[in-house]
């Protein structure tokens, strides 16, 4: 019944759609029982068949907060134009992706943190998007964030009473949103110098200095709180 309630709506996105997102976070799970995995390849392929034969949109099959791991072949042979995956939470898979992934289909990179309020390390995105590119071809690779970006504050212009020395190390969806365009415009070879601005402020460590002086001073607080003094 779910099926059909899917198929009916692709019926009516795919001829007007380029491409169609479906979000599969459950491939990112530790195990899916077998009856489920069979039951996936069977309603993708009616899936696909569906966009396929009603217009000429593409699905992309969306996972994140976790590496394809136990699931990459369900994935990689979902019929689906196009996989994404979540570079932030699972970075170590790109290269087992890379390898199964087949021809006929194109790869979104997750490189912008869509869950977190910081800065993208524009250095370690663009050593994985490299990677990428130079594996499948520019025109293989999409660039996107990790997840949804409804994680995220909309946007840090908005936000007029934070300390600079904090504001400048932060990234709300608005934000994201400009840094995958930065990203794409190192792709596309042409600012290799973007990965140098902001210096140590782009990456997320750096924010985390302040949090760990709180941490020093909270901790011995805590701990007091957790002893009970006798009534006087």
């Amino acid at each position: 019944e779910v099926l059909a309630s899917y198929t009916a709506l692709l019926e009516q996105l795919a001829p007007l759609c380029q491409c169609i997102q479906i979000e599969e976070p459950v491939l990112c799970t530790e195990l899916l029982p077998a009856p489920a995995a069979a039951r996936f390849a069977q309603a993708y392929a009616t899936l696909n068949a569906t966009v396929a034969r009603t217009g000429s949109a593409r699905l992309l099959l969306a996972t994140y907060f976790g590496p394809l791991e136990n699931h990459l072949a369900l994935a990689i042979n979902s019929g689906c134009a196009a996989l994404h995956i979540d570079l932030v939470r699972g970075p170590g898979q790109l290269d087992a992706v890379l390898a199964a992934l087949p021809d006929h289909m194109a790869l979104s990179l997750g490189l912008v943190n869509g869950r977190n309020i910081w800065k993208t390390d524009y250095a370690q995105a663009a050593s994985l998007m490299n990677r990428a590119v130079n594996a499948l071809g520019a025109d293989r690779v999409l660039l996107a964030s990790s997840c949804s970006l409804l994680h995220s504050p909309v946007d840090l212009a908005e936000e007029t009473d934070l300390p600079a020395h904090i504001k400048n190390r932060m990234a709300f969806a608005v934000q994201k949103c400009a840094q995958l365009a930065d990203l794409k415009a190192v792709a596309q070879g042409q600012g290799a110098d973007i990965l140098d601005v902001g210096g140590e402020s782009t990456r997320p460590g750096a924010s985390r200095v302040g949090a760990e002086v709180q941490k020093e001073r909270v901790l011995p607080v805590i701990g007091a709180l957790r002893r009970r003094l006798p009534d006087r």
